[in-house]
Parts: C-alpha cells; structure tokens; sequence
C-alpha cells in the first residue's frame, strides 16, 4: 500500500532516512493516506532539525555565540535535541564569557577574586 501510495517501497524508503538521505520525496494521495502522511511528516521533521543544526554551527562560526536553537519548532525527541544543543553551549560559552571578562578586568589592572569555576 505504501510503495501505491509513495511510489517508493517502504523498506527503501526506511533504508534511505535511516543512512540520512532526506531527500526522498513522500506524495499523499488522500487525507486517508496516513502512512504517507507520517512519514512526510517524519522527512520534514528530520530536514527542520538538520537545518537547525546548520543554522547554529554558521552562528558559532560567525563568532555569535549567543544564538540557540528554536526548541519550539519541534516535539518530543527533536525538542530533547535542541535543548541538549542548547545547554551544551551554554555549559561551554559560559565559562568561555567569564574568562574574557577576568582577562578584560586584569589588563586594566583590577585582579578579580578566584572564580568558583570547575573545570
């Protein structure tokens, strides 16, 4: 019913996400045509995470580093994702922050207290 519906089989259909190929294309024919339907939805889910993910590697890149994912964009599992994206950069630019600021405090001659950092 599947491979009717798609024109794709559902096992390479499987095959291709599953190795990350989200190129795909998924055709419902109907509104009764949940299979398809799900797995549109799936393919559409997985590209929105992967462009997330591009879009927060140029950030870093381009030296924003205050930039996080949109966790709102996505459900379940995806949001986990984006939020464990986002408290890892938080964990390490947070650090990162509070060691400018001491090296900004001490070339201007004010030796700041040790920080409670841990590393």
């Amino acid at each position: 019913m599947f491979e009717r519906e798609t024109g794709i089989s559902a096992d390479t259909f499987t095959e291709k996400i599953a190795a990350g190929d989200l190129s795909v294309e998924v055709k419902t024919r109907s509104d009764k045509d949940i299979m398809s339907k799900s797995m549109l939805s799936v393919v559409e889910t997985l590209r929105s995470l992967v462009a997330e993910a591009a879009m927060l590697t140029k950030a870093a890149v381009d030296g924003r580093l205050a930039t996080r994912g949109n966790a709102g964009k996505f459900n379940g599992g995806y949001r986990e994702i984006v939020d464990g994206v986002n408290k890892t950069l938080d964990a390490v630019i947070g650090p990162l922050n509070v060691a400018a600021s001491y090296v900004d405090r001490i070339s201007k001659g004010d030796i700041p207290p040790t920080t409670p950092m841990k590393c």
